[in-house]
C-alpha cells in the first residue's frame, strides 16, 4: 500500500477524549431462557444449592461478568449467578 503523504488523523470526539460505546448501566434488565440445567453460584464461584431447570425464562442483569474465581457468569439477583453459556 502506498500513500502520497497526505494522511489526516481524525479526532476521537469533539471534546478530545475517547468515547466509550459500552453500556453505561451494568444493571440493565434482560430476559432469557435457560437452555440446560444450571447451577446457581455466589460471587465467589461456589454453588448455593439452587438449580434452574432447562427451558425456564429468567431475568438477568447486565451482561457477562467474571466471578472472583475467574469464571464467566450472568447475574440473577443479589449474589446469585449462573454460567453465561446456558442463556439464550
Amino acid at each position: 500500500m502506498s500513500t502520497d503523504g497526505n494522511i489526516t488523523i481524525l479526532p476521537l470526539s469533539i471534546s478530545g477524549s475517547a468515547v466509550s460505546q459500552a453500556p453505561s448501566n451494568s444493571n440493565t434488565k434482560h430476559t432469557g431462557k435457560i437452555m440446560y440445567k444450571s447451577y446457581v453460584y455466589d460471587g465467589n464461584g461456589k454453588r448455593t444449592g439452587e438449580v434452574y431447570k432447562a427451558y425456564v425464562s429468567v431475568t438477568y442483569y447486565g451482561g457477562k461478568t467474571k466471578l472472583s474465581n475467574g469464571k464467566s457468569a450472568v447475574k440473577f439477583g443479589d449474589n446469585k449467578y449462573t454460567s453465561w453459556q446456558v442463556i439464550s
